[in-house]
């Protein structure tokens, strides 16, 4: 009974399996170098910045063009 018991009380050791397969590959790979300069600073704080000047472009070409019609 005490494997039983032991079985119920981890809930069927789901929740370390989980973490064993899951949670530590995504730790490992938030974890490495190349992942945190190339992914998350390139595409997400560098692609944001580069959106919106390419917005702005826009804008100020609209600006000149129809609203001013220079």
């Amino acid at each position: 009974m005490a494997a039983l018991y032991d079985l119920l009380l981890h809930k069927y050791h789901v929740d370390e399996l989980y973490d064993a397969l899951i949670v530590n590959r995504v730790k490992d790979l938030g974890s490495a170098r190349c992942v945190d300069a190339k992914v998350i600073d390139g595409v997400g704080v560098d692609g944001a910045g580069w959106l919106n000047a390419l917005c702005l472009q826009d804008v100020h070409v609209w600006d000149k063009w129809v609203i001013d019609g220079c």
